[in-house]
This record gives structure tokens, sequence and C-alpha cells, in this order.
């Protein structure tokens, strides 16, 4: 049997776990997305096709800059947003991953270490969708960054 103070710490680890697992993080989409962003880091590569890093199923990828606030978030991509967290470090941007089926995900991309969303363009999108799959890659700066037409 356990005693008072093990059953509240059994209780405790319990309830982080499970909190957790309801914040939505997709750690498997992460690794590939970072490793894919990685990879083509400093290579020609001027696009990746989505369908090949996200899980099947998925609706729209959004990416959640710092800073962002959670209704132009919602707004772009025309869907509530659960686990909401305003970023206020420039270190990540976050990728909310939408399904026709299930609450959107999120995977974090670091900033510095792995790449930058950062368009040529002005006035390109934070969303896409399987319509339009791609990632697209371009030098801005001597740097590498992805966007979205």
């Amino acid at each position: 049997m356990l005693s008072n103070s093990h059953r509240m710490l059994y209780l405790l680890i319990l309830t982080l776990t499970c909190a957790a697992c309801s914040r939505g993080h997709d750690s498997k989409t992460e690794d590939r997305m970072i490793a894919a962003l990685t990879a083509h880091k400093t290579d020609q590569v001027t696009s990746i096709d989505l369908n090949t890093i996200l899980p099947k199923g998925w609706s729209k990828l959004c990416v959640q800059t710092p800073f962002m606030l959670q209704d132009v978030l919602e707004k772009e991509a025309d869907a509530k947003v659960k686990n909401y967290k305003m970023i206020t470090d420039d270190a990540n941007v976050i990728m909310w991953v939408f399904s026709t089926n299930d609450d959107p995900t999120y995977i974090t991309i670091p900033r510095k270490t792995v790449m930058d969303f950062s368009s040529p363009n002005v006035n390109h999108s934070i969303c896409t969708d399987p319509q339009q799959p791609e990632l697209n890659l371009t030098m801005i700066k001597d740097t590498k960054s992805y966007y979205f037409n």
C-alpha cells in the first residue's frame, strides 16, 4: 500500500504526464521537419514536399511567429487553435498542423540553429494546405529561410 506522500507524488506525476499529452505536441513530425530543414540548410534545394513530412490527412500547416496573437493565427488558419501559447522570444517558431479529424498539433522549430521562417515577399502567407504542399527555401542575407507562397 502506498503512503500518502507516495500517493501524492504518483498523482502529481500522472497529472503532469497527462497534461503534457494533451498539449498536442507531435514530436515525430517535429523530428522529421527539423531533419528536412537541417539537411537542406546549405544545399541548392529550393523546396520540400510537405507530404513527405506531415502526417496523412493534414489539411493545413500554419506558422506562429514570435509575439503573434492567437486571434491573428486563428484568422489566418480559419480554425481555433487549442493550446495556443504566445512565443515571447525570437528563438523558435511553432508550426501548427491541422488535420481533418483531430485537433491541431504543433511542432517547434528553432530559428537560429535549424532555419528561420522568412520570405523575400512581404505579403507571404503563414499557412499552406495540401493543394500547395511546398515549403519553399531561399537565401535571405546569406541565411537560408523557408516560407509559403
